[in-house]
Parts: structure tokens; sequence; C-alpha cells
């Protein structure tokens, strides 16, 4: 997956762009962690350009979640 893959949009214009000129609310779902202090690859920024993610903290929030894997705590009680 690229960086600009999750926001691949309309015309070559990024969706998340059109959605944020017309002031259309989003929802960024993922199961990545903020980079904070991490240079892992799997932090959320090495998938989604600094501007986006920018534009989240402009006019939106945050929320992060966390807790064990549900799924994973599902297939061990099935003994899989």
């Amino acid at each position: 997956m690229t960086l600009g893959s999750l926001f691949d949009g309309i015309g070559g214009f990024p969706l998340a762009a059109i959605k944020y000129e017309n002031l259309m609310p989003s929802i960024l779902i993922s199961n990545k962690h903020l980079k904070d202090d991490c240079s892992c690859p799997e932090c959320l920024q090495n998938y989604v350009a600094n501007d986006v993610i920018s534009r989240i903290i402009e006019s939106g929030q945050i929320m992060v979640f966390t807790g064990d894997d549900y799924r994973y705590k599902k297939r061990e009680m099935r003994g899989a």
C-alpha cells in the first residue's frame, strides 16, 4: 500500500481533500498506532500523509482505543 492509496479519489484529486474542502465528515479507522516517539513501520504516519494528519488534528479529534485483540481471543477460545 502506498502512502496516498488510502485517500485516492476522483480524477486524481484525493478524496480526503474533497471532503475537507466541502466540510464533509470523515472517519478514519485503523489498526495502526500514532507515532509519538516510535519509528517502527506500523505507525499511522507511515500510511497517511502528514497533511491529512494535520487536517484531522485541526478540525477534528483523534480517539485512540487500546485493548486486547478480540479476534485473537475468540480464536483462542475456539481452540484454533
